[in-house]
């Protein structure tokens, strides 16, 4: 059985190394399916204004108001380009004056009308080439993104190759945090006993969903992208706290009066973004950025917990906790590099999801780890009770054989002796005796009890 195992590990991996191999060495060989995408020229757009001037633009660009931008469809353009892809909030779309396609967000919800990046397809066809192409952006305070040419499988095919690893890894982040949070649940409600994982669990899933409500796919699953726009900014305003929690129960609350700070700094945090964001008083990219410094706020308090614990060397109890926090620390400073950098006004979060990856994953081996010695602390304590009780059984028995023929010989003495001073030493000895064997038995039940 040994060798048959062994067998079929070594096909196992051959099998594995094909797969790998094939699809990065072997030459391609896959059926064009005619996918088409490509970047309409950056520098052949102009913004017409109010007096029917035109003035050059390039995208990417930002605007601070309603704008209308012209170009010319390119003579290219025919059953293989077939579609254009435009990126932006309430826009209508005119092909020489022909309105092709609008998107409008007339009634967004109680809060105020606010609207959200969004993507439009925008159908073709051969006879649209060298016409000219005019979108009107309506309350465009942001980004004015580059406008992409080719048909819907290639559009398709573009997306995933720039952000499907965002997509991807946002799901991985939610799933895994959503297992572990219930995971944890499930241990506290049954064994009645608390695991730090859970809040650190809970606020991972709350990544996961930060990342995937940021996604730029977020339009295919959502029903309504305005409130799915808003949601990561929801996330971030509660996400620090279950951290906190963690980091809390994690290091025995040493440092709870500096965390009982960040947490009410947290909470007038909170509660003057939301004010600001129901009442419409500010917009919700200047809110972010409030919220945003929260969290790098909490992120260092965190971090300054754990360099006060590396000092005072009481870091080695979560040592694989700190070293999944560093990671994650690195991949927010990443994160904000990237974001300041961005120029076409495409932010992901895929750097931060593999950085609460790492968290989690370095802490679900933390958990591990203690349920390991708390079993093991458990199983001696019950090795311990064992012996203790074999102990105390052997006690007793080896006790009450001398004991009982003392006891015996001494009734003995009661039935055959005359003398009344040798029967009162008898009587004394009885009486001695039966208490000694009742402490006997009462030790014995004693250590059954605590069995």
């Amino acid at each position: 059985m040994k060798h048959v195992r062994r067998a079929l590990s070594i096909i196992g991996l051959i099998v594995f190394c094909y797969i790998i191999i094939g699809q990065f060495v072997f030459p391609a060989n896959a059926p064009d399916l005619g996918a088409q995408c490509e970047e309409m020229p950056r520098d052949n757009w102009f913004v017409v204004n109010e007096d029917g001037t035109r003035e050059r633009i390039i995208l990417p660009s930002t605007a601070d108001s309603d704008i209308v931008l012209e170009t010319t469809i390119p003579e290219d353009v025919g059953y293989d380009k077939d579609a254009l892809w435009i990126r932006g909030k309430d826009m209508e779309v005119y092909v020489d004056n022909e309105l092709r396609t609008k998107y409008e967000i007339d009634d967004y919800s109680i809060l105020t009308d606010r609207s959200s990046d969004c993507f439009i397809m925008v159908s073709v066809y051969p006879q649209d080439a060298g016409k000219t192409l005019r979108i009107n952006y309506s309350y465009n305070r942001g980004n004015v993104y580059t406008v992409f040419l080719g048909n819907r499988m290639g559009i398709l095919k573009h997306l995933l190759g720039e952000y499907g690893a965002e997509l991807f890894v946002g799901f991985a982040v939610l799933l895994l945090g959503g297992m572990s949070y219930f995971a944890a649940l499930g241990y506290q409600i049954i064994y009645r006993k608390y695991l730090e994982l859970r809040d650190l669990s809970f606020a991972v899933l709350l990544g996961g969903i930060w990342v995937i409500y940021n996604s730029v796919f977020r339009q295919i699953f959502a029903r309504n992208v305005s409130v799915m726009s808003d949601t990561p900014f929801l996330v971030v305003l509660i996400m620090p706290f279950p951290l906190l929690v963690f980091f809390d129960s994690l290091q025995k609350r040493r440092h709870t009066k500096v965390i009982s700070v960040v947490e009410v700094l947290g909470v007038i945090n909170a509660v003057v973004c939301l004010t600001l964001f129901v009442t419409g008083v500010a917009e919700i990219s200047k809110i972010f950025i409030i919220a945003g410094l929260y969290v790098i706020i909490a992120i260092v308090v965190m971090g300054y917990t754990m360099i006060s614990d590396v000092v005072h060397r009481q870091i080695e109890s979560y040592k694989y906790v700190a070293i999944g926090f560093g990671l994650f620390e690195m991949a927010v400073i990443i994160q904000i590099i990237l974001y300041l950098s961005v120029t076409n006004g495409m932010f992901t979060g895929t750097v931060v999801a593999f950085g609460l990856l790492g968290f989690l994953i370095f802490a679900i081996l933390h958990t591990i780890k203690e349920l390991i010695i708390m079993s093991k602390e458990t199983d001696d304590a019950k090795r311990s009770v064992k012996v203790k009780d074999e102990f105390l059984a052997n006690m007793s028995h080896e006790i009450r054989t001398p004991l009982n023929g003392i006891l015996g010989m001494n009734e003995m003495i009661l039935r055959d002796t005359r003398e009344p001073s040798t029967k009162k030493y008898a009587v004394n000895i009885k009486g001695a005796g039966n208490v000694l064997l009742t402490l006997i038995n009462d030790i014995l039940d004693l250590s059954k009890i605590e069995a």
